[in-house]
């Protein structure tokens, strides 16, 4: 699959200690995905499919990045989820 983004990470993301390898990744293709007003809508399954990595995967990951403050969420539980980057 072929996109036309660049993943990023901020030096304090990539040293952190409180995310593990895989929540970095994560953090840093959500933050590569942001639209226009600044939040990211894409569901779990886009994440699953796109790092190969179950739905159930990707919800844990993001309720970690939510929990220690990396991500803001708007709407969840819902199909009009937004994540916001906190950085």
């Amino acid at each position: 699959m072929k996109s036309n983004y660049q993943a990023q990470l901020p030096t304090d993301i990539l040293l952190s200690k409180k995310l593990t390898c895989f929540q970095k990744i994560l953090y840093s293709y959500i933050c590569g995905i942001i639209n226009k007003d600044g939040s990211c809508t894409k569901q779990n399954n886009h994440f699953s499919k796109i790092l190969n990595k179950s739905t159930n995967t990707i919800s844990k990951n993001i309720a970690v990045l939510i929990n220690k403050k990396f991500l803001t969420v708007k709407n969840p539980n819902t199909s009009g989820r937004r994540l916001y980057n906190n950085f």
